[in-house]
């Protein structure tokens, strides 16, 4: 009886000491867990470990370094080589004043039907009558014909059209003083065009003519200023 005993004191005791080990063991530190990388780096087994997540909205969305705006860069521009200081010049009408575009649109259309009488209209809408020679005259429709080379003025509406659909620029803009002129020739210097303001050039005088403005240190051909109120204020040629 006393030898049965024995054993199960020895279990009594190994039970109890179990027991003890586990009330009294040190707590589990969770937020000091770690896990091990592929590479053998040991990182927090925390939230920390996002550190390097996708950036957040904010990020995404700021404008990034090095990149152009393409709104910022006006289109169908460009300026001479030396050109330092010169007015942008301009092909496209789309960012003309809707006054300005209309007066243009008006002397095209009148002056492409061939009947220079049809430009009369036009005229007459101007708020002043438009210069058209440097000694005056009372009739622009009258001074063209007079001045072309049969009578009709053809080849003076030619001439508007040639103007009209060249590169323009605008001239001293935010001031009371503020014109768009066609072609943009008029406000540069000639003898620094690039090779392609050259060909343009020559879309609207002779090689001699240019000879001869060269000389005079401008452009003198044909050209028109609008203001931006739709203002025809003059199409003239000479000085």
């Amino acid at each position: 009886m006393i030898s049965a005993r024995r054993p199960a004191r020895s279990g009594l005791a190994a039970g109890l000491l179990a027991l003890c080990a586990v009330a009294f063991a040190p707590p589990t530190d969770v937020a000091a867990a770690e896990t091990t990388t592929s590479k053998g780096d040991r990182l927090p087994a925390t939230s920390d470990t996002k550190s390097d997540a996708a950036p957040q909205p904010a990020d995404r969305l700021a404008p990034q370094q090095g990149k152009s705006d393409p709104q910022s860069e006006t289109a169908g521009t460009q300026e001479a080589a030396s050109g330092g200081g010169l007015p942008p010049v301009h092909y496209s009408t789309d960012a003309l004043p809707e006054r300005v575009l209309n007066t243009r649109n008006a002397l095209l259309h009148a002056a492409s039907t061939g009947e220079i009488e049809n430009l009369r209209a036009v005229i007459e809408q101007n708020e002043l009558m438009p210069m058209v020679s440097f000694g005056g005259a009372a009739d622009p429709i009258a001074y063209w014909k007079e001045i072309s080379s049969d009578g009709t003025g053809r080849d003076v509406l030619a001439e508007l059209i040639k103007v009209l659909t060249s590169g323009f620029v605008l001239m001293e803009p935010g001031t009371d003083r503020e014109m768009f002129i066609w072609p943009y020739h008029y406000a540069y210097p000639l003898d620094r065009l690039t090779p392609a303001q050259e060909v343009e050039l020559y879309l609207l005088i002779t090689p001699e003519e240019r000879e001869n403005m060269l000389r005079a240190g401008s452009y003198l051909g044909y050209r028109a200023g609008i203001g931006p109120d739709g203002t025809l204020h003059f199409f003239i040629a000479g000085d």
